[in-house]
């Protein structure tokens, strides 16, 4: 760059005929602004290179977007558990990745308690009104996603099923509580998404549009039956 300017310098006095002077004036202007400007032009130089190694570092590195949504719940008596079942979603938009290392927490007010996932062996079945949801391992989230890729650009959609020990329907009804589920891609990044429960009850069965919903004739309140399973890390 300097070698240009001072080149530049060496015209000009030779066409507009300057004096010795005036060339060692601009002489010592150009050498001390070659200086300042040098390393302003190195850091940009450099800056420009941090941004587009980051940007091609993103592309391979998995980019979750992990999104929760409504919850399903039910008392089972013949275990003495309260399980849920969380709608769950996850977009990748960065590098092919599994999920691993789920878990979820309870909370109500300053308490909180970590909640147990299970497999569902062989199904679960649960009852809203006039509609009935028959649920199994390969619905739930956590086993689509721990074996096969999230391609980027893929969203995978299913159930989140995590229990807490004995009866919580009156903490429920309170809708003061929350979900908090967490996982990790196969770098080991975690990302979290937050259950919420809305003040209205829950009068009719939201579900993704793989899942096996029925409607029947006959009206039930509540929600249960089956054989759930084993504990699932």
């Amino acid at each position: 760059m300097s070698c240009a300017i001072f080149t530049g310098l060496a015209y000009a006095s030779a066409r507009y005929g300057w004096t010795n002077e005036k060339i060692e004036r601009w002489m010592s202007v150009l050498a001390v602004g070659s200086l300042l400007l040098a390393p302003i032009l190195a850091w940009w130089e450099q800056d420009k290179k941090v941004e587009q190694l980051e940007a091609e570092l993103k592309t391979t590195q998995p980019q979750f977007e992990f999104e929760l949504g409504p919850t399903i719940w039910v008392y089972d008596t013949a275990l003495d558990k309260t399980i849920f079942f969380t709608l769950g979603s996850i977009l990748n938009k960065g590098h092919a990745s599994v999920t691993q290392s789920w878990s979820a927490t309870y909370r109500l007010g300053p308490c909180s308690e970590a909640m147990v996932s299970f497999f569902l062996r062989p199904s679960y079945t649960v009852t809203i009104g006039h509609e009935v949801l028959t649920l199994t391992t390969p619905d739930l989230l956590n086993a689509k996603t721990a074996e096969n890729m999230i391609q980027r650009g893929q969203r995978v959609n299913g159930r989140l099923l995590f229990t807490l020990p004995g009866d919580r329907r009156s903490q429920i009804a309170s809708t003061t509580f929350e979900i908090e589920i967490k996982c990790h891609d196969f770098l080991g990044v975690a990302y979290t998404a937050k259950f919420h429960p809305a003040t209205e009850p829950l009068t009719a069965l939201v579900t993704h549009a793989h899942e096996n919903s029925l409607r029947t004739n006959t009206l039930t309140s509540e929600v249960s039956n089956s054989t759930p399973s084993e504990k699932t890390k």
